[in-house]
């Protein structure tokens, strides 16, 4: 069953670059997730680097909501 993880994580990510034009998959929140999906499912279990794709994730989502959410926040900010 640990060999059918990434083929539903690819099958989610094939899904959605189908639907959303490539120069936007960067910035999409599901790609980021399906990709990270993939890298945890090739590492073993106990390996130390499992830590290593979370992070990656972790700074990717952080990166991605900051670039989308920063105007508004600021513009909040600013009325306050």
């Amino acid at each position: 069953m640990r060999f059918l993880d990434p083929i539903v994580a690819g099958l989610i990510l094939v899904l959605r670059l189908v639907r959303i034009p490539l120069r936007e998959a960067p910035g999409d929140w599901i790609v980021v997730l399906a990709l990270f999906w993939i890298a945890q499912s090739f590492l073993p279990p106990t390996s130390k680097a499992r830590a290593v794709p979370l992070m990656v994730a972790g700074l990717w989502l952080t990166a991605i909501y900051a670039v989308h959410q920063a105007p508004f926040t600021w513009t909040l900010i600013a009325s306050r």
